[in-house]
């Protein structure tokens, strides 16, 4: 058995913490190597890193150390393997991820599989402009759409039945895993993570009708800039770096064949996670 261990820099005791975890699954017979997360981060002295894509193929599982954003980078990273992802919460909140830094003799049920699989549906998104096909991704928590500096102009449709029409600060399309981050900040509904639904989330909008919809994962949802607004505006997929948008330009977004399938030891409930985490908040 074989596990890619991914620390995420940006956290200073992440390597550390994946030092604790490659010495644990040593200790049962899995062998480890160490991959960099994001795009042209360097192997710190003394050590040499291999790449996700030359490892997935011949892994077992992928550990990524860090918050909520270093675990969406690594359900991207293995989207088309569908690997599974375990992970360390190194940051702030730590929604998604599974267990804290004082957790790492837990690896130990990873070599007798001793675990649960958790499913999760993602999204893919495309955006058209003049016929033209500019951004195409996948994402396990949801696609943002703001404007820059003012309010804009959108129409929104449930295969291609109109469902919104309105002027404000943007829309979050979320799956039920992104359902408690920005969907639920702007006053969308929290939804169980092993839910399959598209979660369309209106941001701050200027009419009292315009509310959060959860539809069927079947559904299709497209998303027009109108042109009622020319403001700038931009689509973020999981909170990378925004492309610019353009009024006419066309969003398509619906459920993904791929999946993420996160790794959990514990059993707590999903009913705990959300009060431990939002309760005292």
């Amino acid at each position: 058995m074989k596990a890619i261990l991914c620390p995420s820099l940006a956290q200073s005791n992440a390597l550390a913490a994946a030092r604790q975890v490659a010495d644990v699954l040593a200790r049962n017979g899995v062998s480890t190597v160490f991959c960099p997360l994001y795009d042209g981060e360097k192997a710190p002295d003394g050590m040499t890193w291999s790449t996700v894509e030359e490892e997935m193929a011949s892994s077992d599982a992928l550990v990524v150390f860090g918050g909520d954003g270093a675990l969406l980078r690594a359900a991207r990273l293995v989207a088309d393997a569908e690997l599974p992802v375990a992970s360390v919460n190194l940051g702030h909140l730590g929604f998604i991820t599974d267990l804290g830094p004082g957790d790492t003799g837990e690896f130990r049920r990873l070599a007798a599989r001793d675990y649960v699989v958790s499913e999760r549906m993602m999204l893919k998104v495309s955006v058209c402009r003049n016929g033209t096909t500019i951004l195409e991704d996948v994402v396990l928590n949801d696609v943002e759409i703001k404007g820059r500096e003012r309010v804009i102009a959108l129409e929104i449709s449930g295969d291609d039945a109109p469902m919104l029409r309105y002027t404000g600060d943007g829309a979050v399309i979320a799956t039920p895993t992104g359902s408690t981050a920005y969907s639920m900040s702007a006053g969308g509904p929290i939804v169980e993570p092993d839910t399959q639904a598209i979660i369309v989330t209106p941001i701050c909008p200027h009419m009292l009708a315009a509310r959060s919809f959860v539809l069927d994962p079947s559904r299709t949802v497209r998303i027009r800039m109108s042109d009622e607004r020319r403001n700038p505006a931009v689509i973020s997929c999981d909170g990378n770096d925004g492309v610019s948008l353009m009024p006419g330009d066309r969003i398509e977004i619906r459920r993904s064949e791929k999946t993420t399938r996160l790794i959990r030891f514990s059993d707590r409930s999903f009913y705990s996670t959300v009060y431990e985490k939002l309760g005292d908040r």
